[in-house]
């Protein structure tokens, strides 16, 4: 119990994977015969939670090396299992954040393209942020989420770190969001033939890819177009963004 007192929510092959045992599922029954501790989380009784009072009482007498091991093995069973948001929690809980980014690197893109973008600012916000502005994209991807958020002057911030930090030989899918998220900022900025100018440079470089970074840059370039009194040419190049997005959609 004590080992498993890091999870937020029980089910036996975790509760296995974390304690080194085999038999978690028969005590998690055993318990709940008892109606001891448990809450069931689901009407299938696969996972399950402690009593808020008695988990707080187990993670009060676990010692600190046993409690990074138990969220080193729970962050381990997460990413095993696909479920990025507890990977995260636990691996920055054990002291790995060489996991947590790779699991948001992994994750980013199709978090963005499926609107997902408070949970993926909640975890780059539990990064330290030394971290998040040692990587350029993790620092782009930040920036962005903040201007979404209509932090303006934050997220300038951070596409200047970004900028500082992207590599030459950065891969293209990175300087393509850099370059997106700046084009959309000159926008912001009303400077619309900067706007255009970044969003094409961002089209040259992912080609025809089916990248959520293709379609926001066209989006962007066709802002800018409008913008600029290129009306005609802002309605082809958003009709082409609303066709890649839909057919994107279909890929996935």
């Amino acid at each position: 119990m004590l080992r498993t007192s890091v999870l937020d929510r029980l089910t036996p092959s975790l509760c296995d994977a974390v304690t080194g045992r085999t038999d978690s599922a028969a005590v998690i029954r055993q318990l709940e015969r008892a109606n001891l501790f448990l809450v069931p989380l689901d009407d299938r009784g696969e996972w399950h939670r402690y009593h808020g009072l008695f988990a707080d009482y187990l993670r009060r007498e676990l010692d600190p090396a046993t409690a990074r091991d138990s969220h080193h093995r729970a962050a381990q069973w997460y990413a095993s299992h696909e479920m990025p948001a507890d990977t995260v929690k636990h691996a920055i809980a054990a002291g790995e954040p060489d996991l947590a980014i790779r699991t948001v690197r992994a994750v980013a893109e199709d978090q963005v393209r499926g609107g997902e973008l408070a949970p993926l600012l909640g975890w780059l916000n539990r990064l330290p942020e030394e971290t998040v502005r040692a990587h350029a994209d993790l620092a782009g991807y930040k920036g962005w989420l903040l201007y979404l958020a209509g932090r303006r002057e934050e997220a300038e911030s951070y596409a200047r770190i970004a900028q500082d930090q992207m590599a030459a030989d950065a891969p293209a899918s990175d300087r393509a969001m850099l370059g997106t998220f700046q084009a959309y900022l000159a926008l912001t900025r009303g400077e619309p033939a900067q706007a255009a100018e970044i969003a094409g440079a961002v089209l040259d470089q992912v080609g025809d890819s089916t990248s959520f970074f293709r379609a926001a840059a066209m989006g962007a370039l066709g802002q800018a177009r409008r913008l600029t009194g290129d009306r005609r040419g802002a309605i082809n190049v958003l009709r082409a963004a609303v066709r890649l997005g839909e057919r994107a959609a279909v890929i996935r």
